[in-house]
């Protein structure tokens, strides 16, 4: 064996990672320039509305949507092993998303008085780009699942790199107009998401190739329990900021706006983790499939000892640079000192541990234990946000704390999987 395989034969990382995460890497690079874009360009008070904006479709959108994606690139993966079509169970799915959307938008017209007063600062153009938000993640999830489950992961990091372009050039626009209300920079995040869409997805051939039948147990049967795991999932990483712009008091209207510049910054690793799960269950499926338990015990194994690296050099770096990298690139009044930054680092690597286990027990038809993991964390979370009292230090811990119990209780429930026989869901002949 040549090094070159023995170095590809040791890599920690599923295939397709490394394109993805070139994607995932300047859209990291784009959310940054965006935010402080944004940041210059409005008031704090304007800003701290846009932050509850973001911080809500964050949650909402891939919380609904991103389960969707997920199944859907099972689902294909699947099919693709046996030698199977993947149109059938791509139009399923779009039906399913379709479903989803209608409910959120009746959902946002129910609710849009106190959204828009308590949350989005009175400002009905955030409302609307809300509401465009949810359209663009919809198509956005669909494709992305269509492209991950294929192996087509080059269009996939184009589709990631391309939205977080589109944003900035818009954002940039925007502030060089002299725009300083929030809706249109809200816009212009939906704006992005749909022409990243298109621009991933217009030179694509053979997608939707002819396929056998299919039924809604292909794709619905754990799409509850993935649901309500996606969506404590996405509360755990985005939910710290919608809950500080809710407990805030009149004096403490721009918190919410520096703690989310404060999260974004902590959870670096998390936009080069998200390139590892984009590629991690369509591989961790196939193992299933093929019966390599060992392998996938490994696969996981060399996944959480990355995440450990990763997550420990964020600590490391936001104790000693974190509030001067803060202040550099969204402004002097940046009020979050190194340690609220160290505990959003650490939160970040609990929630990505928790999240890759969450990965093997999806794979593993392991639904439930997604669910109990999850849900263990938001009640771990609340536990102390009731507890503990200054309102940053709350929500800090609060994180913190949900990520290790979710975490523990993951990892808990991955020995019982791996002795389990395998079971394949496939569509009835």
């Amino acid at each position: 064996m040549t090094w070159l395989a023995r170095l590809r034969a040791g890599n920690p990382l599923p295939g397709g990672t490394v394109t993805v995460g070139i994607g995932l890497l300047l859209s990291g690079v784009c959310t940054y320039a965006f935010l402080a874009i944004a940041r210059h360009a409005l008031s704090a008070e304007s800003y701290s509305a846009f932050a509850g904006f973001w911080a809500l479709l964050f949650v909402v959108a891939p919380g609904i949507f991103l389960p969707l994606e997920q199944e859907l690139a099972r689902a294909i993966a699947a099919r693709r092993a046996r030698g199977d079509g993947d149109g059938p169970v791509v139009r399923r799915c779009t039906l399913i998303g379709g479903a989803f959307l209608v409910l959120l938008l009746l959902g946002c017209g129910a609710a849009f008085g106190p959204l828009d007063r308590r949350l989005l600062g009175g400002d009905g153009i955030l409302m609307v780009a809300l509401i465009l938000g949810l359209c663009a993640y919809c198509s956005e999830h669909l494709a992305r699942g269509t492209l991950s489950g294929s192996g087509r992961f080059r269009a996939y990091g184009v589709l990631i790199g391309a939205e977080g372009m589109y944003r900035t050039i818009l954002c940039a626009g925007l502030a060089i107009a002299h725009v300083d209300s929030p809706g249109p920079y809200g816009l212009a995040l939906a704006g992005g998401s749909f022409a990243a869409v298109l621009t991933a997805l217009v030179r694509q051939r053979g997608l939707l190739s002819a396929g056998s039948p299919t039924v809604n147990a292909e794709v619905t049967t754990a799409l509850g329990s993935l649901l309500v795991a996606s969506v404590a999932t996405q509360f755990m990483f985005n939910g710290g900021t919608v809950l500080i712009q809710l407990l805030s008091s009149p004096s403490e209207q721009r918190v919410a706006g520096s703690f989310l510049n404060g999260r974004v910054l902590a959870f670096v690793p998390l936009f080069l983790f998200q390139a590892v799960i984009a590629a991690l269950l369509p591989r961790l499926s196939a193992l299933r499939s093929d019966g390599a338990r060992a392998e996938f015990g490994r696969t996981l194994g060399r996944l959480l000892l990355f995440v450990g690296v990763l997550g420990g050099t964020a600590v490391v770096g936001s104790l000693v640079v974190g509030p001067a990298v803060l202040r550099l690139v969204f402004g002097p009044d940046s009020t979050l000192t190194s340690r609220d930054l160290a505990l959003l680092a650490a939160a970040c690597t609990t929630l990505m541990a928790a999240q890759a286990l969450g990965q093997g027990l999806i794979a593993a038809a392991g639904y439930r234990g997604v669910v109990a993991g999850w849900l263990a964390g938001v009640g771990a979370f609340f536990a102390l946000v009731f507890v503990v009292h200054p309102l940053l230090l709350r929500v800090e811990l609060g994180i913190l704390a949900g990520g290790i119990a979710a975490a523990a209780v993951l990892a808990a429930l991955q020995p019982d999987l791996w002795r389990r026989p395998v079971h394949v869901r496939t569509p009835p002949i």
